[in-house]
């Protein structure tokens, strides 16, 4: 977990705590309760350094999912009320065996919601985080992290799926994996990208700077042969959201992934899962 307490460009990154044992953290109280005391004492007198008085205000909190669903003492993303935006229900999707989150309607969660304890089957435990001073349980606690939630995420199920047919029309053959290795191996990416494409079939092992280069660089390349007309036509859907959605100057226009995960919806089944959900309201609460 990463808590970012102030931006000063004139001191190094510092550590403030590590927690040490055999095994994660059983309570968050005894693993939150340290750090909460010592952040209200910080925002309330502030800190000097170098002669300089800093004020100090825990703007987020960085963790994966897991991780964040533990200090927030709620429902795990697998849950059926397991978003921590909304208050979507989910649905088990039994030949995926995954819990699925249809629509993106859902009334957003907010902070006087949580701390008056009105979503009964997303609450588990109570959380020290809801003692620190000036902070939004809700939207101080973030989740758009796009390698998790596109390259690890999205990306990484839609090419393992399309690789072995699951949930998918399509199931490439050996031969087909061999044609589309050699084309990412002749593929040239920018300079400042240092790790290469490796073949398909280490597809579960690519790390998510291999799926951010296939989605960004090779994909629209890739695909057009090797997937069906209308997947692809759907795939560009999320090519394109995602390519706008990197530009500032485009960021409030996330309607290209909602027809992405409406159509998923429909025509998946099983993958409108957890990751592809938080994508989604990442996007639609900006």
């Amino acid at each position: 977990m990463l808590v970012e307490l102030f931006l000063l460009p004139n001191a190094p990154i510092m550590t403030a705590a590590i927690f040490c044992g055999t095994k994660k953290p059983e309570s968050n109280e005894e693993y939150l309760r340290p750090l909460v005391k010592e952040i209200n004492a910080l925002i309330v007198r502030g800190i000097i350094i170098n002669g300089e008085h800093i004020a100090i205000k825990m703007r987020s909190i960085v963790a994966d999912t897991p991780a964040r669903a533990f200090i927030k003492g709620v429902t795990g993303h697998n849950g059926y009320n397991g978003c921590l935006k909304c208050t979507v229900e989910g649905v088990y999707h039994s030949a995926g065996r995954t819990m699925t989150f249809p629509g993106i309607n859902a009334a957003k969660r907010t902070d006087h919601g949580f701390r008056s304890g009105v979503y009964s089957g997303h609450h588990k435990t109570t959380t020290p985080l809801l003692d620190v001073l000036n902070f939004d349980i809700i939207e101080d606690v973030i989740v758009s992290d796009r390698l998790h939630l596109i390259d690890l995420g999205v990306m990484k199920r839609l090419v393992v799926a399309w690789r072995d047919g699951t949930q998918m029309q399509t199931h490439w053959l050996p031969e087909d994996c061999k044609e589309i290795s050699a084309m990412l191996r002749k593929i040239e990416l920018p300079i400042e990208i240092h790790r290469k494409l490796r073949p398909i079939k280490f597809a579960k092992f690519w790390k998510g700077s291999e799926y951010a280069s296939f989605l960004q660089y090779a994909s629209i390349v890739v695909l057009k042969e090797q997937i069906p007309y209308d997947a692809y036509n759907h795939f560009l859907l999320l090519y394109c959201g995602v390519t706008l959605l990197s530009s500032e100057s485009f960021k409030k226009n996330g309607r290209l992934l909602e027809s992405f995960s409406d159509d998923s919806c429909k025509t998946m089944g099983g993958f409108m899962v957890h990751n592809m959900w938080a994508v989604m309201c990442t996007t639609f609460s900006m």
